[in-house]
């Protein structure tokens, strides 16, 4: 594990520079692709994905890179968080179709319940809270506790405690 923090880490320092020319962009593009592909939702990736297309006014080429493996490989729900992401990151109004779409067809997938929830946040939805609890819900690794602190504030801010009674409920009959 520590090996993969390193590589990581390394990648990270060393990508910027290597995005200097075109070999570096692709490089750079691959690398970032890679670390979405083994985690999903990595915020350093995706914005440096972002940023790097984004410099070169490429943005609509990445996400056709995603809507492409997508088109060879429906069930790569990993991908579909990616492309999901992509959307709520560039405010691009396909999102709400998309994950309509990918979680009808994933309704287990916790990820790509949160992607929803930022996207309904983004969009001052009320439902993103409900969105947010389904996630927490599914979720079964640490990125449950920072979603609960996240509903926590969110549900109090709004006057919804009673969300936060069900959920910590729920929880305690897991």
């Amino acid at each position: 594990m520590k090996l993969c923090r390193l590589s990581f880490l390394s990648a990270w320092l060393i990508m910027p520079l290597l995005a200097k020319t075109d070999s570096g962009f692709e490089k750079s593009s691959l690398a970032w692709r890679t670390a979405l592909h083994f985690d999903p939702v990595a915020e350093a990736p995706l914005r440096s994905l972002i940023r790097l297309y984004g410099e070169g006014g490429k943005i609509t080429d990445l996400i056709g890179l995603y809507t492409q493996h997508l088109s060879q490989f429906p069930q790569d729900e990993g991908a579909k968080v990616v492309l999901a992401r992509l959307y709520v990151e560039t405010r691009d109004e396909r999102a709400e179709t998309f994950l309509t779409q990918s979680i009808a067809a994933h309704p287990q997938n916790a990820l790509l319940l949160h992607t929803r929830a930022q996207w309904l946040e983004s969009k001052f939805d009320p439902r993103a809270l409900e969105a947010l609890d389904a996630a927490i819900a599914l979720d079964q690794t640490s990125r449950r506790i920072q979603w609960l602190g996240d509903l926590i504030e969110a549900a109090a801010a709004a006057g919804q405690e009673d969300l936060i009674t069900r959920r910590f409920a729920a929880l305690a009959s897991e």
